[in-house]
């Protein structure tokens, strides 16, 4: 036994060099976003619920946490993540299972290996992105005004949106690429480094579609508001239509419910509020992040939408009931 605990340590490490690798192996209905690998469960379910760490320091990387309802909340490292997957009963099964994959036989290799050149894959990627968000122009005047405007949304001071009238996108029902009008959001980091930039397309105020360009890693969305308390959620549109509704505090967008599941409140803030999306990936992302706050010490609230059909979110109270009313019955769940 003694051996075998040895062996799973270093075991770990040498998994962790490879998380992507192993995530694409064990967990292929996933998929990469950012510093995480997003996956339904720790046994490979499609879905938003599970999500391991990429990027980041080394006793970091590897790390993951299941936090799908039905399965209770499950984490550890990446030899406990081939454990729970395969549904091994012992170390020594995980440990055998693992060194299998390690040494590289055929049934275990992924379906794409990391290579020699993904660090000028990435840095190609985000120099993409700040390429396209040089192209983007200012909101005033242009056809994403129109949409924001339509949704509710006062795009006044919404300085990490722009509008792009001809960007390009693949669509995958036709399979070759389109080009169309799209509201482009500057994702950056605590520093202001741009990471990414993510696109919607719309017609009039429908979207279209929604994609993400460079590597967003730890990066938000910033949509404005100062002062020590934080207020995170998914969408832009979700995290807008909350502006002005609380004094002192910051806005920020996390754009998917994995992203927000995987983000690590600052211990600075004061208070964190947390948007919720009426689904069962927003309810469970929005439950996670409001334990990591506590845990700091951080007052934390969730708030949900009154619509209560599912997918709602506060865009959905704001057209439908009016900023007063969806402000009043916010402030409510956050004890004001």
């Amino acid at each position: 036994m003694e051996d075998v605990m040895g062996r799973a340590s270093d075991i770990a490490a040498r998994l962790a060099d490879r998380a992507e690798e192993v995530c694409r192996a064990y967990l292929p209905n996933g998929r990469r976003s950012g510093a995480y690998w997003i996956v339904g469960d720790a046994a490979g379910a499609k879905g938003q619920s599970c999500y391991v760490r990429l990027r980041g320091g080394r006793d970091r990387i590897g790390k993951w946490r299941d936090q799908n309802p039905a399965n209770g909340d499950h984490y550890g490292d990446l030899l406990d993540l081939i454990r729970v997957n395969r549904g091994l009963g012992s170390l020594a099964e995980a440990v055998a299972e693992a060194e299998a994959f390690l040494g590289g036989p055929a049934p275990f290799r992924p379906p794409l290996a990391a290579s020699a050149g993904d660090g000028a894959d990435d840095t190609l990627k985000r120099r993409n992105a700040e390429r396209l968000w040089a192209r983007s122009r200012e909101l005033a005047g242009t056809k994403a005004e129109r949409y924001l405007l339509a949704r509710g949304l006062n795009p006044s001071g919404l300085v990490s949106l722009r509008y792009h009238p001809d960007a390009y996108y693949y669509d995958d029902d036709a399979e070759q690429k389109r080009s169309g009008p799209a509201l482009i959001a500057a994702v950056r980091d605590g520093a202001g480094e741009m990471k990414a930039v993510h696109r919607t397309w719309f017609d009039g105020d429908s979207v279209i579609l929604r994609k993400m360009m460079g590597l967003p890693d730890d990066g938000v969305v910033a949509l404005g508001g100062t002062g020590p308390g934080l207020l995170v959620g998914e969408g832009i549109e979700t995290v807008s239509s909350l502006r002005g509704v609380f004094a002192s505090v910051r806005l920020e967008a996390l754009l998917t419910a994995g992203r927000l599941m995987a983000f690590d409140p600052p211990d600075d803030i004061d208070r964190l509020l947390i948007a919720v999306d009426r689904d069962p990936a927003g309810f469970v992302a929005a439950r996670c992040v409001r334990a990591k706050a506590r845990a700091l010490g951080v007052p934390a609230f969730c708030l949900v939408p009154a619509s209560a059909f599912y997918g709602a979110d506060f865009n959905d109270d704001l057209t439908r009931f009016g900023f007063e009313v969806t402000a009043s019955a916010v402030r409510r769940q956050a004890g004001e």
